[in-house]
């Protein structure tokens, strides 16, 4: 009995979505005429969401109500950091554009196409689960390469 309950347990999570059990990963979504890719958290509930804006890439969070008003968050990827600032009342947004400009930078882009974790640290980022700070970034680079696309090549 308990193989069978088991047996049938199994076929039920491999015909689940990713999404469903929590798993990280990439998923794109045509945007208009960009597109938009997602990293889950490493538990469920949020997401980090590269999309073209105003000719530049940006990363957000979501769900935005994670953050209240704006505050500075690190982002580390792999062994290297960003510091950032975090845009909460525009939406949650992670940037370190110069001249105060939004989006990210090469760099950090750079970063990310190498499909490393990506965690949120900070006083900012203790607003949210430990969870849901952390991103696997495996199959970033298509994500990516999808956005830059129809971003122009946007830095």
């Amino acid at each position: 009995m308990m193989t069978t309950t088991a047996a049938v347990s199994l076929v039920v999570l491999s015909i689940m979505p990713v999404w469903a059990q929590g798993q990280a990963g990439w998923r794109t979504r045509p945007e208009g005429r960009s597109v938009e890719a997602f990293a889950r958290s490493e538990t469920p509930g949020a997401a980090l969401r590269l999309n073209c804006a105003n000719g530049s890439i940006w990363l957000t969070y979501e769900p935005t109500s994670r953050w209240n008003g704006n505050g500075a968050v690190t982002v580390r990827i792999g062994a290297d950091a960003f510091p950032m600032v975090i845009d909460g009342g525009g939406g949650a947004i992670l940037s370190n554009a110069p001249n105060g400009g939004m989006g990210v930078t090469r760099a950090v882009l750079d970063k990310i196409r190498t499909g490393q974790t990506l965690v949120l640290e900070g006083t900012a980022a203790a607003r949210v689960p430990v969870g849901q700070r952390t991103f696997a970034l495996v199959g970033a680079a298509a994500a990516l390469a999808a956005v830059e696309r129809t971003c122009g090549g946007a830095r």
